[in-house]
């Protein structure tokens, strides 16, 4: 018993350790400058048309910290306020050049703004396997999840496919929750929590 409450508690710590070394030693990976510019023009004119074929929650929580507390330098020049264009990789490399050495700085920020819904993610699948399988089986599920390369390495970028795996995971319990319970608090939170991972990557669902 021992030994499977320190290991509850010790695998999210080393999964963060392990995300803080990927996030803080790997290049920006394809794309992932086209979502942070993308992220930051929601912010910035409260549209939503750059990477309009994924839907913006992650990459809004991930440039948050950076539409707020850090300065700007792109003239935003390749942004163009049009659905039929698909401008985020230019306005992304745009970005890139102009920011120079703040860029990569703030990809860092911007990762590191996603981990919760990894650990959202964790916590949801040891709840679930644990009311199925008991706490054995959550431990080995939390493990498996913990080990996996897609979910660490795709986990410490701001590419939205882990973290919308986290929340697809915690759909699923809050929606075993209302099957045994069928009460409108269950209903509320199964619903809420399936929207949000909508909102992550409609394809998944």
């Amino acid at each position: 018993m021992t030994i499977l409450k320190q290991s509850r508690q010790l695998i999210p710590l080393m999964v963060l350790i392990v995300l803080i070394g990927i996030v803080y030693t790997n290049a920006p990976v394809q794309s992932e400058d086209a979502h942070l510019a993308s992220g930051l023009s929601h912010w910035r004119y409260g549209t939503y048309t750059l990477y309009r074929v994924n839907p913006p929650m992650v990459r809004s929580a991930a440039t948050l910290p950076l539409y707020l507390f850090c300065e700007d330098h792109s003239s935003w020049k390749q942004y163009v306020n049009y659905p039929l264009m698909r401008k985020e990789y230019a306005v992304g490399v745009n970005y890139l050049e102009e920011n120079k050495e703040d860029a990569f700085r703030n990809i860092l920020i911007a990762r590191s703004a996603c981990m919760g819904f990894l650990l959202l993610g964790l916590t949801s699948c040891y709840f679930t396997a644990k009311s199925l399988g008991g706490k054995e089986t959550a431990l080995i599920a939390v493990l498996l999840l913990a080990s996996s390369p897609y979910f660490l390495g795709h986990g410490a970028t701001i590419m939205p496919d882990a973290h919308a795996a986290g929340f697809a995971v915690a759909a699923v319990l809050f929606f075993f929750y209302w099957l045994k319970r069928s009460d409108s608090y269950e209903a509320f939170m199964a619903g809420t929590i399936l929207g949000l991972a909508e909102y992550c990557v409609s394809s998944r669902y």
